[in-house]
């Protein structure tokens, strides 16, 4: 809750008062250790604060308002209307309706027909030589959505109804255009959410055409004023302050391999409100992204057949879309030139994948000449999460279940 003062702008100036006792700091999403004494816990938000913004609510929601907070529009005082901060020029600062395929299921905009880009959800049976393989290894991409968000484009304009555009890879917004590949991999993840004509994202076209495919659109909703990778300043906050928190636990991106592998298992008897501290930042960082299509939670319109959109600039439900794109994009690139020393991935879910090796060991994927991914703690790199025998993951199979989904959902984070 807040207190506002009774002169001055009430909406630069208040005291925020966290009441541990009404919930303030849910355990399903700070996990900050109950048994704090009042200081400790008052240091480990004094840390947060210090390092992202003052907690006004759960870690996505922090985020979710950073990204206006380093890119503030204009700024008058809410009484005397003198100007209080100019903002900047790439603020965003006007309410954008989204686009019929954009819009978010019971927004009154929805269209029947919504955007195709999701997150790789998929898996396979072993082949029978990765059936003779002893070992699954399931490791996770850090940050999966996060680690490309800063090269998102983002304009302020509304978006235009455009017929048969030709593609630009800078001009943010959604295509209707046919992404099917001739000639898929057969035991790859499908590049692209659909089959056949769909909603995309300009991410998922600007992989098709490095893929080798020319996109044609038959339509399109395009934001063709000024547009800027709006999320830079807000992803260099949180990528440093999330590996500032990192040192604190003695992991530096100096380490080698090794000692990295070793830190990463001792982690678990690392402090625990500096690991509380870093599950908040991830939080920070990935759970921002479903704010900015979150309905409305007001109980006057959350129950509504059709609601509005929120009265809100940073409410961005393309913003999420395009991220959701770039990072399947980046994955499945990474899984391309993998595969070309013949580690080819049994299951992937978001930014979990499971493949099947000779040893316990990922470095045996890691260190083959053609792999795109690397062990380390910035977000893109990847983390390992777990071993199972191979005899596991066929009962998986048998019950027709995402392994990798099973343990991404069930293993810790760090």
């Amino acid at each position: 809750m807040r207190l506002h003062p009774t002169t001055g702008d009430p909406a630069c100036e208040s005291i925020h008062l966290a009441i541990t006792t009404w919930g303030a700091l849910h355990q399903d999403a700070w996990q900050l250790p109950e048994d704090l004494s009042p200081t400790q816990l008052a240091a480990a938000i004094g840390q947060y604060a210090n390092l992202v913004r003052t907690p006004t609510g759960v870690p996505g929601t922090c985020g979710h308002r950073l990204m206006g907070d380093l890119r503030p529009p204009e700024h008058r005082h809410t009484v005397t209307r003198a100007l209080v901060a100019r903002g900047v020029p790439s603020a965003l600062t006007t309410r954008a309706d989204p686009a019929p395929c954009e819009a978010p299921p019971g927004h009154q905009l929805a269209g029947e027909d919504t955007l195709a880009d999701t997150d790789i959800d998929w898996w396979r049976p072993p082949t029978p030589e990765e059936a003779t393989r002893p070992h699954v290894v399931c490791f996770a991409v850090n940050l999966h959505h996060f680690a490309d968000s800063n090269n998102i484009r983002v304009s302020d304009a509304p978006a235009e109804h455009v017929f048969h555009p030709a593609f630009d890879s800078k001009t943010p917004g959604s295509w209707l255009v046919d992404l099917s590949e001739s000639n898929p991999h057969p035991l790859l993840p499908p590049a692209f959410a659909s089959n056949g004509l769909a909603w995309h994202t300009t991410p998922a076209l600007a992989y098709a055409t490095l893929r080798g495919l020319r996109p044609q659109p038959v339509r399109a909703w395009l934001r063709l004023k000024r547009s800027n990778p709006y999320l830079d300043p807000w992803y260099e906050r949180v990528r440093k302050a999330r590996l500032a928190v990192l040192q604190s636990l003695g992991l530096t991106t100096d380490l080698d391999t090794p000692d990295l592998l070793t830190a990463l298992g001792d982690l678990p008897r690392a402090d625990r409100v500096q690991r509380a501290l870093l599950k908040a930042l991830d939080a920070t960082a990935q759970d921002a992204f479903t704010v900015l299509d979150r309905p409305p939670a007001q109980p006057d319109q959350a129950l509504l057949s059709s609601w509005p959109t929120p009265d809100d600039p940073t409410w961005r439900p393309d913003l999420r879309a395009a991220v959701t794109a770039n990072a399947r994009a980046n994955v499945h690139r990474k899984l391309s030139r993998t595969a070309r020393d013949g580690n080819i991935p049994l299951a992937v879910s978001g930014g979990h994948l499971l493949y099947a090796t000779h040893t316990p060991d990922l470095t045996e994927i890691t260190e083959a000449p053609s792999c795109e991914f690397r062990i380390g703690l910035s977000s893109g790199k990847i983390r390992p999460v777990a071993v199972r025998p191979m005899d596991w993951y066929q009962a998986q199979c048998t019950d027709n279940t995402n392994a990798a989904r099973t343990l991404k959902n069930s293993c810790a984070s760090w």
